[in-house]
């Protein structure tokens, strides 16, 4: 199992920190020819409130831009840094699959646990996140906030796929809430095919698409007992997409 909280020596945090720290003032300075706006935000800044610098054990540095210069910020480092540091979105390098940008430098690797699979070779680098406008509306911002997430997920099941599914079912408690899910799915999937006029009038048709909507349910009462938690979501895009595949 992996262990994505392991501790580093204290000489490599170290070293660790003084190129971020190195990075960042390029940020910084970068922004301020420019007069880009930008701030800190989660583990920096309680880090520079509260330590004074970094969290003893904080590995990155985040900082975030609204969006128009977050763009200029992506389009003059590119521009003026081209031979120091790589600019990573998914835009611009295949097989990343964040949402937001990191500055590499560039003559570095540092490869976390969860980016073992990823085809490129990842430097040391800090985390550059766009803040977006949403609407007023609630309706409309739920929307927005939808689309986002979906996408996000698309791009990490195109780069890593789909974990393999469990093969056998725990008892108990877990066994009731599985019967619950498959349930709820069960009716999602069954109101998809609804409204894209998959579902035929006659009873054999319909027969047929609810035993091909329980196959699906079969694979995700599996999974979501012995799956990862932070994979089940994405189980359930991919269900949807295999469902809307054999139309």
């Amino acid at each position: 199992m992996i262990n994505y909280f392991s501790k580093y020596d204290p000489a490599t945090l170290e070293r660790l920190h003084q190129v971020q720290l190195e990075i960042l003032k390029d940020a910084d300075a970068l922004c301020r020819k420019h007069g880009l706006n930008y701030f800190v935000s989660g583990g920096t800044a309680i880090g520079a409130i509260r330590h004074q610098g970094f969290i003893p054990w904080d590995d990155d540095i985040d900082i975030c831009f609204p969006r128009a210069d977050y763009e200029k910020f992506m389009q003059f480092a590119e521009q003026e840094m081209a031979d120091k540091y790589d600019l990573l979105t998914p835009l611009n390098t295949a097989g990343y699959t964040l949402m937001f940008g990191r500055m590499s430098k560039k003559g570095t690797v540092f490869v976390a646990d969860t980016d073992k699979q990823c085809t490129y070779k990842p430097g040391i680098f800090i985390d550059l996140f766009p803040y977006d406008k949403v609407p007023i509306d609630k309706k409309l911002r739920r929307k927005q906030i939808r689309k986002a997430w979906i996408w996000a997920r698309l791009i990490v099941l195109r780069c890593y796929g789909i974990r393999p599914y469990p093969t056998r079912l725990q008892a108990g408690r877990e066994r009731w809430r599985a019967s619950a899910a498959s349930s709820f799915m069960q009716a999602l999937l069954y109101a998809v095919f609804r409204k894209n006029g998959s579902i035929s009038d006659t009873a054999a048709m319909r027969r047929n698409t609810i035993r091909r909507i329980q196959g699906y349910i079969r694979t995700w009462r599996i999974y979501i007992l012995n799956g990862c938690s932070c994979m089940r979501r994405n189980c359930i895009i991919h269900l949807i997409f295999r469902l809307r595949g054999c139309q």
